[in-house]
Parts: C-alpha cells; structure tokens; sequence
C-alpha cells in the first residue's frame, strides 16, 4: 500500500473508500492476506449517486477516482477541488467525506480530518473506516506530538489506544485486526507500559498470517533503542510477508519516528 503521508505515514487503503466494491471487502486481497472479511453493509449514500443520469453518474466517479489519485501524487489541493466539485453535484456522499478527511490528515489538518471522518460515520454508522480512520488520527496527531517532545503525547497515545480498544473488529478483516493490535502495542510503549507491551507482543504466534508477532517484537526493541535488534525483527518478517502486508507495519515505524523512509 501506497503511504497517506510521508514522513508520517497513513495508509491510503485503510483511510479511504472510493467504491462499493471496496467497502463491501470485495477488493482482490494480495498473496498471503486472509480473505476473511466480513461482508460490510451496503454503503446507503449510494442510492444519492445512483439517482443521477448516467452522464453525471460518471462524470462523478471520474471526479471522485482524480480526487484519490491526487491525494496518493500529493496534490492535495487539486483533491479537494475535485471533491468540492462532487459535493456541488450530490451533496452528503459517503466516500467523499471519507476521502476528504484522508486529504485533511494528510494535510495535518486534524480537526478538519475529524470533521469529515464524523460526518462519514453519520452517514453510513455501520462502517467500519470512518470509526477506524477517527482513532488513527488520534494516533498520528500523539505522534507527532512525540516528534516534537511535546508533554501530553503520552496522554494523546492514551486516548488513541482507548479508540482503538473500542473498534468492533469483528466488522474488518483479519489483516486489519492484526494491525490494530500492533497499533495498541506502539501506544502502550509510548506511554512507558513497557511489561504490557512485551506480554502483548510475545502473546502472538510467530506463524499468524500477519507480521504482527515480529513487528510487535521490533517495536519493543526500538522502544528500548535495541536498533539491531528491531531490524533484525524486521529482516526476519521481510522473509516470510509480503511487501505489501510489511508496510503498513512500517508506516507505523515512520510515523512514530523509529524508521525514517519507508525502505523494504
């Protein structure tokens, strides 16, 4: 997956939907990636899109799939032109507040990210993006308060792991389960729950399709500024997964400042 925001680093198939194919788990998984999602419930702003003519159905969709390709070439503004332009046409889509809120993340932007996360889980509540999307942000907003050395990361690292906590997992895939772990393993280290974290990272199995058992492992050794010892976690994951599963791991890495670039 192509990262959201760089050096901070969001995944972009995780933050956004741009289709119902998507949204119902019906993209192709890659090689190695459990394919037991469960089925989502049908986005209901689409009855809004699918009223229109034919002629501005598509001139929509074509606006809406610029607008993500924008956002993953950084140009953000002309992203969210096209999605202003959208919201001119038909007004309260479901995909388009989710992708507006990727936009403004990615612009650093939080409130405006909320905002638009917020108005997509009104708009389709049984979700599970906007709600993931809601405690990401909380997550990349304590990170770069880390960055910074500012006081109440610790804190913001704390909110953002009582987000994650409370997602219904049962709504995603395995893949994004595993991830959410890894990601409440990073926040109990960042705020110094150093025995909560090793318990939770040796408590999953080295086989899982998922890398989270040694990037859990690499996220304690940079914790304990063990650099060898992280990349050598790393080096033995990039052995067994795929290098699409490791970057989501990875972009972790980077948003909390352990790993600088995104390099497999």
């Amino acid at each position: 997956m192509k990262p959201l925001i760089f050096p901070l680093a969001l995944s972009l198939g995780l933050l956004t939907v741009l289709a119902r194919a998507q949204e119902e788990g019906a993209a192709a998984p890659a090689a190695g990636t459990p394919t037991a999602a469960p089925k989502q419930e049908e986005d209901p702003t689409l009855a809004r899109l699918e009223s229109l003519p034919a002629d501005q159905q598509e001139k929509v969709k074509k606006a809406i799939g610029e607008a993500s390709s924008f956002v993953s070439g950084i140009r953000l503004q002309e992203a969210l032109q096209r999605l202003s332009e959208v919201e001119t046409v038909v007004p309260d889509l479901f995909m388009v507040q989710n992708l507006k809120g990727a936009v403004f993340t990615k612009m650093r932007i939080f409130a405006k990210a909320r905002e638009s996360f917020q108005k997509a889980r009104e708009l389709h509540p049984k979700s599970f993006h906007p709600t993931f999307n809601l405690a990401e942000i909380e997550f990349v907003e304590a990170a770069d308060k880390a960055r910074a050395g500012d006081a109440t990361a610790a804190a913001q690292f704390a909110s953002a792991q009582k987000l994650f906590q409370g997602l219904n997992l049962s709504r995603t895939d395995d893949a994004t389960r595993r991830l959410v772990e890894f990601k409440i393993v990073i926040c109990q280290l960042k705020q110094g729950k150093t025995a909560e974290a090793e318990a939770a990272a040796k408590a999953f199995s080295y086989i899982d399709d998922e890398p989270v058992y040694y990037m859990s492992h690499a996220a304690v050794a940079f914790h304990k500024d063990d650099k060898a010892a992280a990349q050598e976690w790393i080096d033995s994951a990039n052995r067994i997964y795929s290098q699409q599963q490791m970057s989501v791991y990875m972009d972790s890495f980077i948003e909390v400042g352990w790993v600088e670039t995104l390099s497999l």
